[in-house]
């Protein structure tokens, strides 16, 4: 490799543009929360919205109350400067991270173009939640949608579940599962003035049983899809039941 090459690509490496899209969410949170901030590092997360490379996401886990086992924590959302830090836009949801038997795995801002119109984009946040039960597994990931409105930020699509795993078994591998995976895309209705909403879910269940090398393998695995169409209504897309997570 001639150090010509090598030169260029640490160049590109390190250009404005893909230094852009690294953020420290410690470094963001001590500047709009002061040095000796309380919020949780593990559930903080932030991300240099690609459609919009002037601005970072922020989601910050705020501690209230409890212990490892239950407690609650509220949800900030910010809209951050990447060059400065300076806070655009903020909302605060209480308790959204409550935590017990279910407890809140991770924070992922989902950066996907939802152009829900030519002068409306959404980023979505997706919240991962588990129980720690080995005989009756169970996980989740909802997908919120929100918008800078004249208000601030605002939800247009709640708790969307995306991903979900349950089931029961036991320690000589004989369980059932059911395993839900939803994809989200934009539909070609309009309704005030936003684009509709096209969502498919498949639905597997399956069952699992001692292989011949006495691994864990799935058997009778059945799959059904469903599709629906969220239409906005003025102020936020309904979702159904079937495809509604669980809230705290």
């Amino acid at each position: 490799m001639s150090r010509a090459w090598m030169a260029a690509a640490l160049t590109l490496l390190l250009s404005p543009a893909a230094l852009a899209q690294d953020c420290s969410v410690n470094k963001i949170l001590g500047q709009v929360y002061g040095p000796s901030h309380k919020a949780d590092l593990e559930l903080s997360t932030c991300k240099v919205w690609p459609a919009r490379p002037g601005i970072t996401l922020v989601a910050a886990g705020l501690n209230r109350d409890g212990d490892y086992q239950v407690g609650s924590e509220d949800l900030e959302l910010l809209l951050v400067d990447t060059a400065t830090s300076r806070v655009i836009a903020r909302r605060l949801e209480e308790n959204r991270l409550a935590y017990d038997a279910i407890q809140v795995g991770k924070l992922t801002f989902d950066t996907a173009p939802y152009k829900l119109n030519d002068g409306v984009l959404a980023f979505g946040l997706r919240i991962g939640r588990h129980n720690n039960s080995g005989g009756y597994p169970f996980s989740e990931t909802s997908l919120t949608l929100y918008i800078a409105g004249k208000s601030g930020l605002e939800p247009v699509l709640e708790d969307l579940l995306v991903k979900s795993l349950s089931g029961e078994t036991d320690p000589v591998c004989q369980g059932r599962y059911e395993e839900s995976v939803a994809t989200l895309a934009l539909g070609s209705a309009t309704s005030h003035g936003l684009h509709s909403l096209a969502v498919t879910q498949r639905i597997s269940t399956y069952r699992e049983v001692m292989g011949t090398s006495d691994t864990c393998m799935p058997e009778d695995e059945k799959t059904t899809q469903h599709r629906y169409t969220l239409t906005f209504n003025g102020h936020h897309y309904p979702v159904p039941r079937e495809l509604k997570a669980l809230t705290p």
